[in-house]
This record gives C-alpha cells, sequence and structure tokens, in this order.
C-alpha cells in the first residue's frame, strides 16, 4: 500500500508540475512568446565527457532586454529546442545573448554568444497574442564562426508548439510571427 501511494504521489507532482509549466491563456496570461533553437557546434574539446559538437537542443538561454526599461527576461529551451514564456510583455526588445550549458553529473561546458557592441538585434512583442519568433539557428566552429540565423521556419516552431501543447488553449489565440530585425549601430 505504501508503494502504491508513492507512486500516486509521484504521479499527482508530475501533473501538477507539468500544468504549472504553461498557464493557460486568460486574463492573467495574455501574452505568450514562442520560438525553437538550434544549436550546432563543432571543433569544441570535450571537457570531463561534455561535448558541445552536434547538434545540440536542451538548455539553451535565450535574454531578451526591453529597450526602454532595461528589465531582462530569459528563456530556457526544453529537450526539443523549443521555449516560451508568458511572462513577458509586449514591447520593444532587443536579443543580448544566447547561452548553452550543457551539464553530466557533475561535469559542465557552456557557450555563450553575445551580439558585437556595433550590432543590435531587436523585436517586438505584441500584447494578447502568440508572438511566434520561429526557428533560430546557431551555428559556431570553435575559433572561426558563431553565426545566428533568425526568423526560420515559423511553421516549424508553431507544430512544435501544438504537439507539446495539443490541448492549451493558446492554440485558439492569434498567432503572429516575430521578425528580428538585425543592424549596424
Amino acid at each position: 500500500m505504501k508503494n502504491k501511494l508513492i507512486g500516486l504521489g509521484i504521479v499527482c507532482c508530475f501533473i501538477f508540475l507539468s500544468c504549472i509549466t504553461l498557464p493557460e491563456a486568460d486574463e492573467n496570461n495574455q501574452t505568450l512568446v514562442i520560438g525553437t533553437i538550434t544549436h550546432q557546434g563543432e571543433g569544441f574539446p570535450t571537457v570531463v565527457n561534455v561535448s558541445l559538437n552536434g547538434t545540440n537542443k536542451k538548455g539553451i538561454i535565450i535574454t531578451l532586454r526591453e529597450v526602454s526599461s532595461g528589465r531582462i527576461y530569459n528563456m530556457k529551451t526544453n529537450s526539443a529546442g523549443l521555449f516560451y514564456s508568458v511572462n513577458i510583455p509586449a514591447g520593444q526588445y532587443r536579443i543580448t545573448n544566447l547561452y548553452l550549458k550543457k551539464e553530466r553529473g557533475r561535469a559542465s561546458t557552456s557557450i555563450g554568444w553575445a551580439p558585437p557592441a556595433n550590432v543590435e538585434h531587436r523585436l517586438t512583442i505584441q500584447n494578447g497574442r502568440v508572438n511566434n519568433l520561429g526557428s533560430i539557428s546557431w551555428e559556431c566552429i570553435s575559433g572561426e564562426r558563431n553565426r545566428i540565423n533568425y526568423n526560420r521556419e515559423y511553421q516549424q516552431a508553431r507544430d512544435l508548439f501544438r504537439e507539446e501543447n495539443s490541448s492549451s488553449n493558446w492554440n485558439e489565440k492569434e498567432w503572429v510571427n516575430i521578425n528580428v530585425i538585425g543592424r549596424t549601430l
């Protein structure tokens, strides 16, 4: 009986945690920001059996800074590369950082990307909608190249979100494709 109660407790915790992962759209949660990121690494040394090489999707953090207030918002990808947040209000934002940290046991290794001081990547989040940033591709060759491609395959990001959140009422809201605009300052 004790084992059954423990098992039921674990199932209830899992259900509860999965419910709080993505709050439903309501008067408190009007705006959702989603997208996907894939990191492709090459030429990085393996550190204590942890490698940044190959295709990485899980554990990538994208940082947005609100232009007028300077407030910072972070979103982290799941195992499929999907990120989302209901905590980012409408407004103008800059992408200030991408960061990948991989861990295995106590060991970890990481890589970050921030645009050069003279480059800015801006986007506008719209209130009351699902704001789809599409699929972001981040390519790194150690010591040679660090390139980001934004706004690719909006449908892929939308399909992945719907697959993982098929019963969510966010799927019924208006979706907009958000264009990240890069410019040299």
